[in-house]
Protein backbone atom coordinates (compact mmCIF):
# COMPACT_ATOMS: atom_id res chain seq x y z
CA UNK A 1 0.00 0.00 0.00
CA UNK A 2 1.11 3.34 -0.42
CA UNK A 3 -0.15 6.54 0.89
CA UNK A 4 0.34 9.83 -1.16
CA UNK A 5 0.41 13.13 0.48
CA UNK A 6 1.42 16.50 -0.18
CA UNK A 7 4.02 15.51 -2.76
CA UNK A 8 5.45 12.49 -0.38
CA UNK A 9 5.05 9.23 -1.24
CA UNK A 10 4.90 6.38 2.03
CA UNK A 11 5.80 3.21 0.58
CA UNK A 12 4.88 0.32 2.94
CA UNK A 13 5.90 -2.75 1.44
CA UNK A 14 9.85 -1.28 0.62
CA UNK A 15 9.28 0.64 3.87
CA UNK A 16 10.22 4.20 2.58
CA UNK A 17 9.49 7.74 2.16
CA UNK A 18 9.97 9.29 -1.00
CA UNK A 19 9.66 13.28 -1.48
CA UNK A 20 8.54 15.46 -4.07
CA UNK A 21 11.32 15.11 -6.28
CA UNK A 22 11.24 11.14 -6.02
CA UNK A 23 13.85 11.13 -3.81
CA UNK A 24 14.25 8.72 -0.44
CA UNK A 25 14.08 10.14 3.17
CA UNK A 26 15.51 8.27 5.81
CA UNK A 27 13.53 8.39 8.92
CA UNK A 28 13.74 6.00 12.05
CA UNK A 29 12.03 2.68 12.41
CA UNK A 30 9.57 4.13 14.84
CA UNK A 31 9.27 7.64 12.82
CA UNK A 32 8.34 5.73 9.72
CA UNK A 33 5.48 3.29 11.97
CA UNK A 34 4.24 7.18 13.27
CA UNK A 35 3.84 8.22 9.51
CA UNK A 36 2.14 5.08 9.00
CA UNK A 37 -0.08 5.59 11.83
CA UNK A 38 -1.14 9.02 10.94
CA UNK A 39 -1.44 8.54 6.83
CA UNK A 40 -3.48 5.39 7.94
CA UNK A 41 -6.03 7.80 10.49
CA UNK A 42 -5.41 10.76 8.62
CA UNK A 43 -7.82 13.51 9.91
CA UNK A 44 -8.56 11.76 13.07
CA UNK A 45 -7.13 13.17 16.46
CA UNK A 46 -4.90 10.34 17.70
CA UNK A 47 -4.12 10.74 21.47
CA UNK A 48 -0.45 10.47 22.81
CA UNK A 49 -1.77 7.14 24.97
CA UNK A 50 -2.25 5.68 21.55
CA UNK A 51 0.54 6.68 19.59
CA UNK A 52 2.69 5.06 22.71
CA UNK A 53 0.82 2.02 22.59
CA UNK A 54 0.79 1.36 18.74
CA UNK A 55 4.52 2.16 18.35
CA UNK A 56 6.39 0.79 21.65
CA UNK A 57 3.41 -1.93 22.75
CA UNK A 58 4.19 -3.56 26.52
CA UNK A 59 6.95 -0.95 26.56
CA UNK A 60 6.89 1.87 29.48
CA UNK A 61 8.61 5.02 27.86
CA UNK A 62 8.64 8.48 28.41
CA UNK A 63 6.83 11.22 26.27
CA UNK A 64 10.06 12.66 25.59
CA UNK A 65 10.03 9.46 22.50
CA UNK A 66 6.92 10.66 21.36
CA UNK A 67 8.32 14.22 21.25
CA UNK A 68 11.27 13.31 19.45
CA UNK A 69 9.36 11.02 16.46
CA UNK A 70 7.16 13.93 16.18
CA UNK A 71 10.41 16.21 15.82
CA UNK A 72 11.75 14.45 13.13
CA UNK A 73 8.68 13.43 11.22
CA UNK A 74 7.74 17.48 11.27
CA UNK A 75 11.65 18.00 9.62
CA UNK A 76 11.74 15.10 7.20
CA UNK A 77 8.02 16.68 5.82
CA UNK A 78 9.34 20.66 6.19
CA UNK A 79 6.44 21.25 7.97
CA UNK A 80 7.99 24.08 10.24
CA UNK A 81 4.59 25.78 9.99
CA UNK A 82 3.22 22.51 11.90
CA UNK A 83 0.53 22.70 9.39
CA UNK A 84 0.52 18.89 8.50
CA UNK A 85 1.07 17.61 12.23
CA UNK A 86 -1.17 19.31 14.17
CA UNK A 87 -1.54 19.24 18.20
CA UNK A 88 -4.55 19.08 19.08
CA UNK A 89 -4.72 20.57 23.01
CA UNK A 90 -5.26 18.17 25.24
CA UNK A 91 -6.01 15.19 23.00
CA UNK A 92 -3.43 14.56 20.98
CA UNK A 93 -1.97 15.06 17.29
CA UNK A 94 -4.01 15.06 14.09
CA UNK A 95 -2.31 14.31 10.55
CA UNK A 96 -4.34 16.91 9.22
CA UNK A 97 -3.77 16.86 5.23
CA UNK A 98 -5.55 15.00 2.81
CA UNK A 99 -4.20 11.06 2.21
CA UNK A 100 -5.02 8.90 -0.87
CA UNK A 101 -3.61 4.94 -0.43
CA UNK A 102 -3.08 2.50 -3.38
CA UNK A 103 -2.07 -0.62 -3.80
CA UNK A 104 1.39 -0.80 -5.09
CA UNK A 105 1.77 -3.62 -8.11
CA UNK A 106 4.30 -5.40 -8.26
CA UNK A 107 4.15 -5.65 -12.44
CA UNK A 108 7.16 -6.40 -14.33
CA UNK A 109 10.53 -4.51 -14.77
CA UNK A 110 10.17 -1.51 -16.34
CA UNK A 111 13.74 -1.77 -18.22
CA UNK A 112 14.09 -4.37 -20.99
CA UNK A 113 16.16 -6.46 -18.94
CA UNK A 114 15.29 -7.91 -15.92
CA UNK A 115 18.00 -9.16 -13.74
CA UNK A 116 17.93 -10.23 -10.18
CA UNK A 117 19.58 -8.20 -7.59
CA UNK A 118 21.57 -11.50 -5.90
CA UNK A 119 22.12 -14.89 -6.69
CA UNK A 120 20.79 -18.07 -5.22
CA UNK A 121 23.90 -18.82 -3.11
CA UNK A 122 23.64 -22.02 -5.31
CA UNK A 123 24.91 -19.51 -8.26
CA UNK A 124 26.95 -17.37 -6.25
CA UNK A 125 30.84 -16.69 -7.23
CA UNK A 126 31.83 -15.79 -4.15
CA UNK A 127 30.62 -16.36 -0.93
CA UNK A 128 31.04 -13.23 0.98
CA UNK A 129 30.31 -10.70 -1.30
CA UNK A 130 26.89 -10.35 -3.42
CA UNK A 131 26.94 -12.29 -6.84
CA UNK A 132 28.00 -9.59 -9.57
CA UNK A 133 28.40 -9.80 -13.48
CA UNK A 134 32.34 -9.62 -12.99
CA UNK A 135 33.10 -11.58 -10.13
CA UNK A 136 36.64 -11.34 -10.84
CA UNK A 137 37.54 -10.49 -7.20
CA UNK A 138 36.15 -13.76 -5.32
CA UNK A 139 38.41 -15.79 -7.73
CA UNK A 140 42.31 -16.38 -7.34
CA UNK A 141 45.00 -15.47 -9.85
CA UNK A 142 44.57 -19.43 -10.79
CA UNK A 143 40.82 -18.54 -11.16
CA UNK A 144 39.77 -20.52 -8.19
CA UNK A 145 37.37 -19.84 -6.12
CA UNK A 146 38.29 -18.21 -2.78
CA UNK A 147 38.25 -20.21 0.38
CA UNK A 148 35.82 -18.46 3.01
CA UNK A 149 37.33 -16.18 5.31
CA UNK A 150 34.73 -16.95 7.91
CA UNK A 151 32.19 -19.65 9.08
CA UNK A 152 28.74 -19.41 9.88
CA UNK A 153 28.53 -19.34 13.54
CA UNK A 154 25.47 -20.49 16.12
CA UNK A 155 25.21 -17.10 17.74
CA UNK A 156 22.02 -15.51 16.68
CA UNK A 157 23.15 -15.84 13.07
CA UNK A 158 26.15 -13.54 13.12
CA UNK A 159 29.47 -14.41 11.81
CA UNK A 160 32.60 -14.93 13.69
CA UNK A 161 36.21 -15.94 12.88
CA UNK A 162 37.14 -19.54 12.81
CA UNK A 163 38.71 -20.61 16.00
Amino acid sequence: MVFRFAGFELDQQRAELRGPDGGAIRLRLKTFEMLRLFAANSGRVLSKAELMEALWPNVHVGEDSLFQCIRELRAALGDNRRQIIKLVSGRGYRFDIEVSNTRRLDGPCRSSVARPRFRADSERQCCSEPAADDADHCRDGDGRRKQRPWRRGHGGGRYRQPD
